[in-house]
């Protein structure tokens, strides 16, 4: 359902967000729904977040080896921000906290 609105879409391996891909022009198309796309996404790493005010901030926690954990702060920056939110599907990250911010691991 809804309009086809983008056409020739190519992303390149730096790409974070799609709207930075190349494509036709937003609602320049020839297509049908008979030529939507779709993807699976390989999740090798469960994360969350806890202890935030909102679902968008919070205590980074990774589930490994049967059970979930917190990340050490040592070296967290910007730029390791920014993957987790890629990775929750958030978009691009506006700040990473260090410390007891939010509410500690358990």
């Amino acid at each position: 359902t809804g309009e086809v609105l983008l056409d020739s879409i190519s992303c390149n391996s730096n790409a974070v967000l799609l709207e930075s891909c190349s494509h036709r022009g937003w609602g320049i198309e020839d297509c049908h729904h008979g030529e939507d796309v779709g993807l699976e996404c390989n999740r090798e790493l469960n994360i969350r977040l806890g202890g935030g005010y909102t679902p968008f901030e919070g205590r980074v926690v990774v589930y490994q080896g049967g059970s979930w954990g917190n990340i050490c702060d040592r070296n967290w920056d910007l730029n390791d921000a920014k993957v987790v939110c890629n990775q929750l599907g958030f978009g691009n990250a506006i700040r990473a906290t260090r410390g007891d911010v939010y509410s500690p691991g358990t």
